[in-house]
This record gives C-alpha cells, structure tokens and sequence, in this order.
C-alpha cells in the first residue's frame, strides 16, 4: 500500500463528516488499515462515520463486525475509566484549580461521542504554586506519584483499581515542552477557559483557538516519533467543531512562535483554515514533509526519514532561540548518553 493512499484512506475514515470521502479500503488494504487504526485508536470512529455515512454495505461484513466490537470496547472502556477518575476529580477541583487538556477535552468537545477519541491518561494543566497540593490530594485518594515536576512535564499519577485497570492523570505545568520547544504560555489557557462536562463532572478547558496552538506545540516534539498522526485528526475536528476567531489564533501563534508548525499540522492533514503566513523556511520544511509521504504508524522514523523530519522539524521553529534551545538540548542529550555509555563499558 502507498503511503500517500494509506494516509488519505486513513484520514477518510477518521475526519469529520463533513469531510468528502473520497474511496474506501480495497478488501485486500482492510487488514493493513485496521491495524493502523487500532494502533491510533480510531476503531471507533471509523466505525461511526462508516455507519454515520451510510457506507456499511460497502464494507467486508467481517471488518464491520470487528469494527463493532471495537466500538463497544471503546464505550466500556470510556465509561469505566469515567467510574474510576470522575470522584477524583471531583474532589480535585475542590481543592486545585485546573483545566482539561488534549485527549480528554477534545474528546467531549469537539468528537460527536466523547468514546470515539481514546486517550491512555488524563492531561490536566495546573499552575505551579498547586502542584504541591494537587500531589497531596492525589496521594491521599491512593494514587501513585511517578515522577517529579519539571520545565516540560508535570508528575504523572497512577491508580489502580482491583478488576478495572490502571487511571493516569498528569499535571502538566505548561502546554508543550517549554525548555527546548516552542510550546504556549499557560496563562492564555487560563484567559481562553470555557465550561466543559468531563464524565458528568463541571470542568474547564482551553478554547478552540488555544487548543489549535497546543496541537501545534505537541507536533514541535511529537514529529520526531510520529505520533502526530493523531493530533492531525484532532486538527480536523477542532477546526470544524466551532467557530474560530482567526485573528486571536494568529495573535497566540504568533506570540508562541508556532505559526510554522501549525502550517505544518494544516498542511499535513489537509484542513482548510486561514493561518499567519509562515516563514519561508517553514514552508520549504511543511513542503519537505508533505512530499515524503505517509505512513500511518507510530514509531520512530528511520534512515532518510528519520533525518529529513529532524531537520524539518528544527525548520519549522519560528524563532531562532527555540532552535538553539533544541539543539543545545539535543547536544546535552547526545553528551549524556555517551557518558551513560562510557561508564557502562
């Protein structure tokens, strides 16, 4: 299967309905595409928009059966993890302050069913001064602290519950990774903050236009690995799930120098959305990228792909201070894990 067919038949299934499906999987592509889509984690919403579309008929039985299954799964799944998290955070915005990040809001705002966007955790963004707190009530309700605050990521916290499985909740200090990636500042989170219902519980999450930022700061870091194909789809249902007030999208993109990764994300999954112009450098990278092509996995790019997205990715930083943070980063990175080698020797 050609990447650039993988991609489109893959974004068919998974974007709104709102965008025009072009063609189908061939039976014999079937079982490729339903294995990029269990990895990604969009069984379900291909199967929505199948059903949604009318397009049943014209789908092997057996891939709808499986299809269904994987729907039902999703529902089971998205109502126990309601179960086990929705009395903690409760009681967490009792006491800290927070708002709703990626997966889970985005899940309950812009998708037509909250269980068509499967999530592995839980993103909350609490400020600095409350992350203290937030560890204390956490623990005291029986979860598990993993790893401590820093620049780019807040401690994750896990629970287990007896016959149910693991929750993940992580409190995030800032949104992207802030010490070598361009990412937003927090505070247009908290001033962009609208109402959301998160398994029946009276939360907070950044708006539309904040959140598109956010996407393109995880692609800033994300594009290395690819697990950006996700937030490609999520890019399709933010920017058709409201409306968007394009000028304040330019202002946070531009304040967060992420314009040319979001040119990127746009160009990538092919939404149609007016953004300030990139710089030439970000637009020679978005093109780079595009013109590689596509394949619809999870895991780290290798060979000339691995470089040229690398590269890329460097290019489509707005400011010249977050490509020296990078790749001062990287140096640090490359210098620790020959000493790390050296010593193990």
């Amino acid at each position: 299967m050609r990447r650039d067919r993988e991609w489109k038949l893959f974004l068919d299934l998974c974007a709104p309905l709102s965008h025009e499906v072009g063609d189908l999987p061939e039976p014999d592509e079937w079982p490729q595409m339903l294995g990029r889509l269990e990895q990604t984690r969009f069984e379900a919403l291909a199967y929505h928009n199948l059903r949604a579309r009318g397009l049943d008929d014209a789908v092997p039985a057996e891939v709808m059966v499986h299809l269904r299954a994987a729907n039902a799964q999703a529902l089971a799944r998205y109502h126990l993890l309601g179960e086990m998290v929705s009395p903690h955070l409760e009681a967490l915005a009792r006491e800290v302050d927070f708002l709703v990040l990626k997966g889970a809001a985005w899940a309950h705002t812009v998708y037509p069913e909250p269980h068509l966007r499967q999530s592995g955790d839980i993103d909350l963004l609490v400020r600095g001064e409350e992350q203290e707190r937030a560890r204390q009530l956490l623990e005291g309700r029986g979860f598990e602290y993993s790893w401590v605050c820093s620049d780019d990521h807040g401690p994750e916290f896990s629970l287990a519950v007896p016959q149910s499985g693991v929750a993940y909740l992580e409190l995030h200090p800032c949104l992207g990774q802030a010490s070598d990636h361009p990412h937003v500042d927090p505070a247009e989170a908290w001033a962009h903050a609208e109402p959301v219902p998160v398994w029946g519980n009276a939360c907070r999450t950044p708006n539309a236009e904040v959140s598109i930022a956010h996407l393109a700061a995880q692609l800033a870091s994300d594009i290395y690995s690819r697990p950006y194909v996700r937030y490609l789809v999520d890019l399709h249902h933010l920017a058709g799930g409201s409306s968007i007030a394009i000028d304040e999208l330019a202002r946070i993109l531009t304040a967060s120098g992420l314009r040319g990764l979001a040119h990127c994300a746009a160009t990538l999954s092919g939404v149609d959305i007016a953004l300030p112009r990139p710089s030439l450098e970000a637009r020679l990278a978005a093109a780079i990228v595009a013109a590689t092509g596509w394949e619809v996995r999870l895991a780290m790019p290798t060979g000339w792909w691995g470089i040229a997205s690398r590269v890329a990715a460097l290019m489509l930083f707005d400011r010249y201070k977050d490509r020296a943070l990078r790749l001062r980063s990287y140096a640090t990175h490359v210098w620790d894990r020959l000493r790390r080698s050296s010593t193990c020797g």
